[in-house]
């Protein structure tokens, strides 16, 4: 048998020299062995130790493949002394002075595996989530970013992964969200410049997008958990009713027809009632998609800017990061809005029509995007379609 020392290195091994498609199976392995309790715990302190200890990409792939362990059991980094941990190794000084993105990346992914913490201010948990939403913040907005391009195409997966745990670990994620717009935003007009840095506007439309498309799912999920609510309470007062008929017939020693016909209209109202609560609710989250996510909240405000980069009359607009993050973004948004995407899918299609052969990430991310948006709204996509 192998030591754990060897172990550990053979997963630091694999992991670093994975391309992104081999690191999903290798996830998907990794989790398999850790239910079975293959893997001897051991294995687990020493991926800590380098993940703390050690610099550049042994850092980053010790902090993932103790992710993607935490994906199959989230006690491994789900306690208040490894997120202390985490805190330190992923996203603490030595990753803001060293701009080391990879680990930022993998420290937030294994921060997806953590549960949402209540707020209670006595909780250790709860004080440590705290501070690391407050790194998350300042990875998110780019705080440690360089203006190079090379620095800004690593911190885009950064980024990414950091507003994804944002939104699974924050007990308000739409305050936060506001918080890193609002960074951005500062950082870029905050000189009074009638002109911007298009790195630093990259990362802004970057986030942008991206926060409005979690936006979406964060509601979907908050829907989710209120028809899940209303319908354990209607199946609670389902078996109350019936409990209460049980007892009632044994006391008496028989049911009479008429008692048990009002009992049962009072049932079936009870279920009209609860199908009608679930109707309003799934209309309320359709009115947040549909109106207030891009149509009269926040990122409304700065849909006009990024149409007009999008659109880069007369070619304004030169840098081939600027116009790829811009694009993603209103795709992003697109996917969120019945009204807006059709409203827009002139533009896009003209953009992938106008997009130059040598750029394929653009065309690539326009093509992408439309195949989503023919899933989600079928009927504003079709008069396209040849």
């Amino acid at each position: 048998l192998l030591s754990e020392n060897q172990i550990a290195q053979n997963f630091l091994d694999l992991v670093g020299e994975a391309t992104v498609s081999e690191l999903a199976s290798i996830e998907e392995a990794l989790g398999r062995l850790v239910k079975k309790e293959v893997i001897p715990p051991d294995v687990f302190s020493i991926l800590w130790t380098m993940a703390s200890q050690a610099e550049g990409q042994l850092r980053a792939s010790a902090m993932l493949v103790l992710s993607m362990a935490a994906s199959a059991d989230p006690k491994i980094v789900d306690s208040a002394y490894r997120l202390q941990n985490l805190f330190d190794a992923g996203l603490g000084d030595y990753t803001e002075e060293h701009r080391d993105w990879q680990t930022a990346r993998s420290a937030s992914c294994a921060l997806q595996r953590v549960a949402r913490a209540k707020v209670d201010p006595s909780s250790a948990k709860y004080i440590i989530l705290d501070l690391i939403n407050e790194r998350l913040v300042a990875v998110a907005r780019g705080d440690w970013c360089d203006d190079t391009e090379e620095d800004t195409n690593a911190w885009f997966c950064a980024a990414e992964q950091a507003i994804n745990a944002i939104f699974t670990i924050s007990p308000a994620p739409e305050k936060v969200s506001m918080e890193i717009l609002l960074g951005h935003q500062q950082c870029i007009f905050g000189d009074g410049s009638k002109e911007s840095h298009s790195l630093r506007l990259s990362r802004f439309f970057f986030v942008l997008g991206h926060i409005a498309l979690k936006l979406l799912i964060y509601t979907e999920i908050l829907s989710s958990a209120v028809r899940r609510a209303n319908a354990a309470k209607t199946v609670k007062k389902q078996e109350s009713a019936s409990s209460g008929n049980e007892n009632k017939s044994a006391d008496d020693g028989t049911t009479k027809a008429g008692g048990s016909d009002e009992e049962d209209d009072a049932i079936e109202a009870e279920l009209g009632i609860a199908a009608q609560a679930e109707a309003e609710t799934e209309r309320k989250v359709a009115e947040i998609s549909e109106n207030e996510i891009v149509g009269r909240g926040m990122i409304s405000l700065f849909t006009p800017m990024l149409l007009r980069v999008v659109a880069n009359e007369d070619d304004a607009y030169c840098s081939p990061v600027l116009m790829q993050s811009a694009t993603l973004a209103l795709c992003k948004c697109m996917c969120i809005s019945k009204t807006f995407s059709e409203k827009h899918l002139p533009l896009l299609f003209s953009v992938l029509s106008k997009a130059p052969n040598e750029d394929q990430d653009l065309r690539a991310n326009i093509i992408i995007a439309l195949g989503d948006l023919a899933f989600r709204f079928p009927n504003e996509v079709e008069p396209y379609t040849p």
